[in-house]
C-alpha cells in the first residue's frame, strides 16, 4: 500500500497543541499515473519512428507535438516550433 500523508498543527496561543494527521491510499492512483506514462511513453516512440509528420495543435493553433520527420520535412527542430504557430497568416 502507498499512502499519503497531510498533517495539520493546531494552534493555540502561537503554540502547537495538536496534530491532525490525514493518511489516505494512493495505490491506485499511482498505478493509474503509471500507466498512464508508459502509454505517453510508447505513444512518442509511435510517433517519433513514424515515417510520417506528426504535427499536433491546440485551439490557438499553437504546435503541442512535433516528430522527428516533421523537423526532417519543415527544417525547425522541436525547440524551435513547439509553443509557435503553424500555419501562415
Amino acid at each position: 500500500m502507498i499512502t499519503e500523508t497531510k498533517k495539520i498543527p493546531i494552534l493555540k496561543d502561537g503554540k502547537v497543541i495538536n496534530v491532525i494527521t490525514i493518511m489516505r491510499d494512493v495505490t491506485k492512483l499511482k498505478q493509474v499515473e503509471s500507466a498512464l506514462q508508459e502509454n505517453v511513453q510508447r505513444y512518442r516512440n509511435v510517433c517519433d519512428t513514424a515515417p510520417l509528420a506528426f504535427v499536433l495543435w491546440d485551439r490557438d493553433t499553437l504546435v503541442t507535438e512535433w516528430n522527428n520527420r516533421a523537423e526532417q520535412l519543415f527544417g525547425w527542430t522541436r525547440e524551435e516550433i513547439i509553443g509557435k504557430t503553424f500555419f501562415l497568416s
